[in-house]
């Protein structure tokens, strides 16, 4: 927030430096949880995704709306997840590529993709490193059926009694540059200056002192709020896995990690089209690898209370020894079947627990493997 020092970006659309914002809360604000799960806090009127079965299987939830998400291989416990998304009265999905998701939907409303529609960003200019935007029209129409996702959610709210648009758009004659002009008269510049330029505008560099001003109570940072406090004796009571390297059945460590070209579940299955393909692998240090028989490119297993997978290892000196990573979001091998929205869920802000598992590690049966060796 100094000169010299990290700024925060306002938006070029949101301009957050120029809006009456409220001083967030001195403490965090818990809501009571969903009914099938009460353990579970909820936060700004949401409930966490790790409920989401437990809500299904419970009946409290039996239509669900899925916006560009995959949880069939997002969430944890993969096949009981799958299970429950198949008994929904209504699982609808709007997205603009089949998914994991999408093969149990009872309807999916296919939406225009980003060559189909004029846009400006939204958020994703929160991460420039200047106040920048930029406006571009549309390359092709729509193909097949693909409505633009605002039509499709305005189209739902005036069958459910609700308008969504501004009230002096109509869905009949609406454009996404009307929609467009509407929403970006908050903006930092007209959206025709946008239209007109060749390229990026920028509005300026960077913002400084808004936050202060706007969003934290008196001005000062609250770096232990209580919450975060007390948690700390929970946390310091976790034991480490004690790792023994000279034992094969010794349980080893669980990190997730991302590809270069996926994000999480999304871009997994258009790879080929643009060349090289990313396959997730199991990262394991050579120690690792010795003391199980196990040599690159070997099929492996790994197991954990809730479940195992299959994939390949692949042998990396980088890692730590009794630490294995592999990647979420593959349907394929899918790492939720690793862990459990039922008990591996963090009790402050009831987030699944993605990392820091406890797995074993060993040579898929049937697989070819490399002759034991003692660890140097």
């Amino acid at each position: 927030e100094q000169p010299g020092g990290l700024w925060f970006h306002p938006g070029f659309l949101r301009c957050f430096d120029r809006r009456n914002l409220r001083p967030s809360a001195a403490e965090l604000v818990r809501w009571p949880g969903p009914p099938s799960r009460p353990d579970l806090p909820g936060f700004y009127g949401e409930y966490p995704c790790a409920a989401l079965v437990d809500e299904i299987e419970s009946g409290n939830l039996r239509a669900l709306l899925v916006i560009g998400g995959n949880p069939a291989s997002s969430l944890p416990d993969t096949p009981r997840v799958a299970a429950a998304l198949a008994t929904l009265d209504m699982l609808v999905v709007m997205d603009v590529v089949h998914s994991d998701t999408t093969e149990l939907a009872t309807h999916v409303l296919p939406c225009a993709g980003q060559l189909e529609r004029a846009d400006v960003p939204d958020y994703v200019d929160q991460y420039y490193p200047l106040v920048a935007s930029q406006h571009t029209a549309a390359v092709v129409a729509p193909g097949a059926d693909r409505k633009p996702l605002w039509w499709i959610a305005a189209r739902l709210g005036e069958h459910l009694g609700h308008r969504l648009l501004p009230s002096d758009l109509e869905l009949g004659d609406t454009t996404d540059d009307a929609l467009l002009d509407a929403y970006s008269g908050r903006g930092r510049m007209p959206l025709d200056t946008l239209r007109e330029a060749p390229t990026a505008v920028i509005a300026e560099g960077p913002v400084r002192g808004w936050v202060h001003e706007r969003v934290l109570p008196d001005g000062r940072w609250r770096l232990a709020p209580s919450a975060l406090v007390d948690d700390l004796a929970r946390i310091s009571v976790i034991v480490p896995v004690p790792h023994d390297v000279t034992d094969a059945d010794a349980e080893l460590v669980l990190v997730p990690r991302r590809l270069l070209r996926t994000l999480n579940s999304q871009l997994r299955d258009t790879q080929a089209r643009g060349g090289r393909v990313e396959v997730p692998t199991v990262l394991l240090h050579p120690a690792d690898a010795r003391v199980r028989a196990i040599a690159d490119g070997d099929r492996v297993r790994l197991s954990s209370t809730t479940g195992e997978v299959l994939a390949a290892a692949s042998i990396d000196a980088g890692m730590r020894e009794g630490v294995v990573s592999l990647p979420h979001g593959f349907a394929e091998p899918a790492v939720g079947r690793l862990t459990s929205g039922a008990v591996d869920t963090d009790p402050l802000t009831g987030m699944v627990r993605l990392s820091g598992l406890r797995v074993r590690v060993a040579p898929a049966p049937g697989a070819a493997s490399a002759p034991a060796a003692s660890p140097s």
